[in-house]
C-alpha cells in the first residue's frame, strides 16, 4: 500500500484541476436542464392563462349581446333609422343584418325605464336598433335611436366622431378574429332574419403569447322576446 505523504498531502490540497472543469461542466449541464423545464412550465402557464382569459372575455361579451337579444322584439333586416355612418356612404339606410352583422329591434324607454309606444291602442311599441359589427378586431355595439319623444336612448358614433349628442360605439370585445351569427325558427332551423325566433351568436378571440398564436372560442343562442 503505498502510504507516501505527498500523496496523501496532495489529496487533502482539495479538488484537482480536471475535477473542478468536470464539475463545472455538470453544474451548467444541470442548470441549463432546470432553466429549461422552468421555462417550458412558465410558458405552457402563461398560455393556458392566456386563453382562459380569452375564453371568459368571450362569454362576458357574449351575455351583453344575448342579453339584448332577449330584450328585442326581433331582427330587423336593415337599419330603420337613419345613420350617417353606414357602411354605404351615400345610404345612410345601409347596415343589413347577415351572417357576420346583427340589427336588433329594441324596445325604446323613457328616462324612467317606461316603455314608449308607437300606437298604445294595437300596444305597438317603439323600436332602437342596436347593431352589432366587427371593425379592427373589435365587436361594436352601435345604437341607432328611435325619434319618439322621451326616448332616452342616444344616437352612438364611431369613437374618432364622438360628442356629447352622440357617444362613442360601445366597444363589446377586442381581439376579435371571427364573430358569426346564425339565425333560427321555432324548430331551430336556418332563416332568413326577419323570420327569425332566436339567434344563435359565436365569436373567437385571439392573441399571441411566446410567439404563438393562441385562441378561444364561444357561443351562444337566445329567443327573442317577441313583443309587438
Amino acid at each position: 500500500m503505498n502510504t507516501s505523504p505527498n500523496h496523501t498531502a496532495n489529496r487533502q490540497q482539495g479538488f484537482t484541476l480536471l475535477e473542478l472543469l468536470v464539475g463545472m461542466i455538470v453544474a451548467v449541464l444541470l442548470t441549463g436542464v432546470i432553466m429549461g423545464f422552468v421555462v417550458t412550465q412558465l410558458r405552457n402557464s402563461t398560455i393556458a392563462t392566456a386563453k382562459q382569459q380569452l375564453l371568459q372575455q368571450a362569454e362576458l361579451g357574449l351575455d351583453s349581446v344575448t342579453k339584448d337579444i332577449r330584450l328585442s322584439a326581433n331582427a330587423d333586416a336593415n337599419n330603420r333609422w337613419p345613420d350617417t355612418y353606414a357602411p354605404d356612404p351615400n345610404n345612410q339606410y345601409s347596415w343589413a343584418s347577415s351572417s357576420s352583422v346583427l340589427i336588433l329591434a329594441s324596445q325604446a324607454q323613457d328616462s324612467s325605464g317606461n316603455i314608449l309606444f308607437q300606437d298604445p291602442n294595437r300596444y305597438i311599441t317603439a323600436k332602437d336598433n342596436h347593431i352589432y359589427f366587427v371593425q379592427n378586431g373589435t365587436l361594436y355595439r352601435r345604437t341607432l335611436a328611435s325619434t319618439m319623444t322621451g326616448n332616452a336612448a342616444k344616437t352612438t358614433c364611431p369613437a374618432a366622431d364622438a360628442s356629447s349628442s352622440c357617444p362613442a360605439d360601445r366597444d363589446v370585445l377586442d381581439n376579435v378574429t371571427a364573430f358569426s351569427v346564425s339565425y333560427r325558427d321555432a324548430s331551430n332551423q336556418s332563416v332568413t332574419p326577419t323570420n327569425a325566433r332566436s339567434i344563435i351568436v359565436s365569436v373567437t378571440l385571439g392573441t399571441t403569447k411566446y410567439g404563438e398564436s393562441i385562441s378561444a372560442s364561444y357561443s351562444e343562442q337566445m329567443v327573442f322576446r317577441n313583443d309587438s
